[in-house]
């Protein structure tokens, strides 16, 4: 009955008698159910054979399908495994990271949003809500990363700082999350609609912006063109470049500026930003429309 919702079931069965007759029978009550130690016993089955694929090991793919329904089993810390245990272990933290995975997910992706609560300190909504040191909040990327391939979802994040954080306290966060492998995945929410940021230690980008006080937008450069390429950079110092096009005035002005050079969906703008600047220094306005925005995590 793998598939089926659990609960409780009427079943009919047909025999076959000694004369090839289909011979109904009366119906059977069955109570299609993983109680507690239905799934003590799955684990400790599944972690015996951890270099099995899931879709090959019937007791993890069991797990898996029903995560949510067994998800009160899983955060229950008193369950049942020995401190020896140390596969089935590994393996109950991961199914209980994979439920609240699969229970956030809307058509097939859960986001986690990962938010400074104090100078420094982050959380990340909506389960893990204590303030954490970014090494922190790596380890509990790195569960999740680990965890989904039980959860069957695409998961992201989004990070979603105030107008108050700096740059070097975001920066600080996405060199934590670099070695998780997911900081390829995750955003940056800046202004209001929200932008979304590329955190990346190479911008590949084909456009410099700086933004100054009262909105100005202090330059912009594009490198020249070479051919049918443009040429690529990961720098901040934007003099070493020589300049095909600058700009200077407000933000949006700037913006429609290098739309008349480009096809939104080609311009891989960076932003020019220091440490101690604050996120409400940069202006959405000014990069809305472009095909990606990214700061750069190794600059300073």
């Amino acid at each position: 009955m793998l598939g089926a919702p659990l609960g409780s079931y009427v079943v009919f069965l047909d025999f076959v008698d000694s004369n090839g007759q289909r011979r109904p029978e009366a119906q059977t009550n069955v109570l299609w159910s993983l109680e507690r130690d239905d799934v003590l016993a799955l684990i400790r089955e599944a972690s015996k054979f951890s270099g099995v694929r899931g879709e090959r090991s019937e007791p993890l793919k069991l797990l898996r399908f029903y995560l949510t329904d067994i998800q009160s089993y899983l955060v229950d810390t008193k369950f049942g495994f020995k401190p020896d245990e140390t596969a089935a272990l590994k393996l109950l933290e991961e199914l209980r990271v994979a439920a609240i995975l699969k229970g956030l997910a809307k058509n097939g992706t859960s986001i986690l949003f990962i938010s400074e609560s104090a100078p420094g300190k982050w959380t990340i909504a909506p389960e893990w809500m204590r303030p954490m040191e970014p090494v922190k909040v790596a380890e509990i990327v790195k569960a999740f990363a680990t965890a989904r391939k039980h959860a069957g979802v695409l998961t992201k994040l989004e990070i979603a700082p105030s107008a108050q954080t700096t740059i070097g306290s975001v920066r600080a966060l996405a060199r934590s999350l670099a070695p998780t492998g997911e900081l390829d995945s995750t955003r940056m929410l800046i202004g209001d609609p929200p932008l979304r940021v590329r955190l990346t230690a190479d911008p590949g980008a084909n456009v410099l912006v700086a933004f100054g006080a009262g909105g100005k937008v202090d330059y912009a450069i594009k490198p020249r063109d070479t051919g049918n390429m443009i040429a690529r950079f990961s720098t901040q110092d934007a003099a070493a470049f020589p300049t095909t096009a600058h700009a200077s005035g407000t933000a949006v002005e700037f913006r429609d500026a290098v739309l008349k050079t480009y096809k939104g969906p080609e311009v891989v703008a960076q932003i020019l930003v220091n440490d101690d600047d604050q996120l409400k220094s940069i202006n959405a306005a000014a990069l809305d429309g472009f095909g990606d925005v990214a700061i750069s995590i190794d600059s300073k």
